[in-house]
């Protein structure tokens, strides 16, 4: 009863259209947020043999994401928190190579006896 008779019509079309549109794209954000969480790549090292869950920077990632599709975060924070991540990750890697590689060194110099 807000409005004129001839114009409720056009007003509720013009509500659900507005409403509906949002709708939409709360559902296609989700939608992608949970194809995403199923997937992982292939030739992932970090899930140790298990197929069936993401990797901890598989995990991560995807918490930015939702935080990002729920407007937590904004665009600029988003990709920068991702970097981080990635930059983050970078650097484990380069550290456990060099722990591996100082680990086979010191095993070929001190090489133990077979006799005990």
């Amino acid at each position: 009863k807000q409005f004129p008779a001839e114009e409720r019509q056009a007003r509720a079309l013009e509500w659900i259209e507005t409403y509906a549109l949002q709708y939409r794209r709360q559902w296609r954000r989700q939608a992608v947020i949970d194809a995403l969480a199923q997937m992982r790549c292939a030739d992932c090292p970090l899930t140790g043999g298990d197929e069936s869950s993401p990797c901890a920077i598989h995990a991560r990632w995807l918490t930015l994401l939702r935080r990002y599709a729920d407007e937590e975060l904004s665009s600029h924070d988003y990709v920068e928190a991702v970097l981080n991540l990635l930059r983050a990750y970078k650097h484990q890697l380069r550290v456990s190579e060099i722990h591996q590689r100082s680990q086979l060194q010191r095993a070929a110099r001190c090489p133990i006896s077979a006799n005990g």
